[in-house]
């Protein structure tokens, strides 16, 4: 990988999230993440590196904003908690992928996928222990557990 990046308790469950690249909208140009694509100034830039910066940026277009939906609807504490976790943890690995992204030519996606709209959307209509419901079994769909 490019380095070494430290991101708050997040990156859990951002890891979580990639194990489901498809719910994240993504086309991999190879089936071999370790085809190097790149050789840089870090050591060898990988399809699976490239992949995961593309899949960390990809997550945080939907999760950060639910995080913030969470902090503002939230019922119970653990939503309330976790949803400042989505969005510390978010703001911080975006920060991280928009800065290295030019610095590796990889192109990042804008816009979350009209899956991911469609979990945005349903939490932003959901009211009350609805939302909490929703939002765990959102979360726990697209994180794997």
């Amino acid at each position: 990988m490019v380095g070494t990046v430290v991101v708050g308790g997040a990156l859990a469950l951002t890891l979580g999230a990639l194990a489901y690249p498809s719910m994240l909208g993504l086309d991999t140009v190879s089936t071999s993440g370790d085809r190097i694509i790149a050789n840089t100034q870090w050591g060898p830039f990988t399809e699976g590196d490239r992949a995961f910066v593309v899949a960390v940026r990809a997550a945080g277009l939907w999760e950060h904003p639910v995080g913030l939906i969470g902090l503002q609807k939230g019922q119970s504490k653990g939503v309330i908690t976790a949803s400042q976790h989505l969005v510390d943890g978010h703001a911080a690995l975006d920060e991280t992928c928009r800065k290295i992204a030019p610095l590796l030519n990889v192109t990042l996606p804008n816009i979350a996928s009209p899956q991911q709209e469609g979990f945005v959307n349903t939490l932003k209509a959901d009211q009350g222990k609805q939302f909490d419901v929703d939002f765990a079994n959102i979360l726990r769909m697209t994180h794997g557990s």
